[in-house]
Parts: C-alpha cells; sequence; structure tokens
C-alpha cells in the first residue's frame, strides 16, 4: 500500500509539472468558445456583420439562442472531447516512460510494477474527470457571458449528469489506450488509434450495430435523449475490464528494454 501511494505521488507529481495536461485543458475549452461564439453572432447579427462573421453559417450549425440548444450543442461534443483529449492523456502517462527513455530507470525502483500501473491509471483517471469538470464550467461561464435565456435547474441538472455519463464510460475504456500506449511503447500509435477508433465508431454508428460497439456508444452518451441499454454498458464495462487486465500483464511479463 505504501508503494502504490509513493507510485501515485511520483506520477501526480510528473503529471502537475507537465504542459500536456494543461494544454488539452484549453484544447477542451475550445468547443464551447466557439459553440458560444455562435449563439452571440446568432443574437446579434447586426454587430457581427459589421464586423464581417458569417451570420449565414450560424444560423445553419445552431437553432434557437437558449440555454438547452447551447447546452445539447455542447453535450454533443462531450463524446467526441472524450475519445480526443482523454485518448491524449493516458497515453502521455503511459506511453511517456518510452518516449523519455526513462522505463528501465522507473522499473529498476523497488515498487511493484502493478502499483506502478495502478497510479498511473489513477493519475490519468483524475486528470480526465478534472479536465470533464472544467469543460462543463467553461461552458456554463460562456453561455452565462453570451447572456442567453432559459436556464433552469432541471437543464443543468441533465446536462452535468450527461457529461458525467460520457465522462465515465471514457474512463472505463482508458485503460484499452493505456495497453496500446504500452504495447507501441509510445504515445503516437495510442492517439492514432484514437483517431481511427472515432471513423470506425461512425461507420459502425450507420450500420445500425452502434449500441454493441463500446465506442460508439461511450460518444453518443452525452447526447440528450440517448438510452444506454444495460447489455451497452456491460459490454463497456467489460472492454475497460479486459483491457486493464492485459495491461498489467504486459507490465508484469514483457521485458523492458526502452
Amino acid at each position: 500500500m505504501r508503494g502504490l501511494a509513493a507510485a501515485f505521488y511520483a506520477e501526480a507529481l510528473k503529471a502537475r509539472r507537465s504542459l500536456v495536461p494543461w494544454v488539452v485543458g484549453v484544447f477542451a475549452t475550445l468547443p464551447p468558445v466557439m459553440l458560444g461564439m455562435m449563439m452571440a453572432i446568432k443574437k446579434h447579427p447586426d454587430d457581427a456583420q459589421r464586423f464581417g462573421l458569417l451570420t449565414v453559417k450560424s444560423r445553419l450549425l445552431v437553432g434557437a439562442v437558449d440555454w438547452p440548444t447551447f447546452l445539447g450543442l455542447v453535450g454533443q461534443t462531450m463524446g467526441a472531447m472524450g475519445a480526443i483529449a482523454f485518448a491524449i492523456l493516458t497515453a502521455w502517462v503511459f506511453g511517456r516512460e518510452f518516449a523519455d527513455r526513462t522505463c528501465r530507470i522507473m522499473l529498476a525502483t523497488p515498487t511493484r510494477r502493478s502499483s506502478m500501473i495502478l497510479a498511473k491509471t489513477g493519475v490519468a483517471a483524475m486528470w480526465c474527470l478534472l479536465l470533464a469538470a472544467w469543460m462543463i464550467a467553461a461552458s456554463f461561464a460562456v453561455g452565462a457571458i453570451v447572456g442567453m435565456p432559459g436556464l433552469a435547474w432541471p437543464i443543468a441538472r441533465d446536462t452535468v449528469a450527461l457529461a458525467g455519463r460520457a465522462a465515465l464510460l471514457w474512463l472505463t475504456l482508458m485503460p484499452v489506450t493505456a495497453l496500446i500506449a504500452s504495447v507501441g511503447r509510445g504515445y503516437l500509435l495510442p492517439i492514432g488509434c484514437a483517431l481511427a477508433t472515432m471513423i470506425v465508431a461512425q461507420f459502425v454508428n450507420a450500420t445500425g450495430w452502434a449500441p454493441w460497439f463500446p465506442w460508439c456508444v461511450a460518444i453518443t452518451s452525452g447526447v440528450t435523449g440517448t438510452h444506454i441499454t444495460a447489455a451497452s454498458l456491460a459490454i463497456v464495462i467489460l472492454t475497460g475490464a479486459l483491457g486493464m487486465a492485459a495491461t498489467l500483464l504486459w507490465w508484469e511479463r514483457s521485458d523492458q528494454t526502452a
């Protein structure tokens, strides 16, 4: 237990001193900011046209200028943000040891390998949850600045619940990204796989097999009105559990020469 606490402290310290989580946080702020700008253009078309902004496209992209519409659009972006942002953070936490060539040094310590992997998983999950909370807070801040009407407690509650559901589902699938980063010995392969997964998920969604593809379930989980069945949830949990078990097994059995 003491080794796990020490490993968690070391991983948290590395993450806090790195620019990667903070850069990803800035990246996660862009969707609500851009959606807020579209809402502002829709709300003040004359002022927007005076500054040369494209009011025609803004009318096509958004509906009414109110909180339900804005938060609904934000919810749709939560799935895609989870696929990319969570993958980047997880790939960096597990792949940086190979990129920085510190893997052998890390494994030379008396801490168990399983404790190191659990610590990495915990730190990655912590940063991902903070990222999701930051994106939700940024969305409400942007909406308040734009001055949209129609905000009520049920709307805010449902938005937070949908965002939390999307974040938890992506956290469940996070060990798969960790496994790819470990086997690929870096963070480029898992990020590429995350992008490929989004493309495959669009195809699977069009075929009607989305409830059986765990990444489709996570991508659409932030959309208002999306119902996740028990079978779909079980598939996501099983996929994450297998990914975690495979990651632990790989680190315990594989020779590290990086």
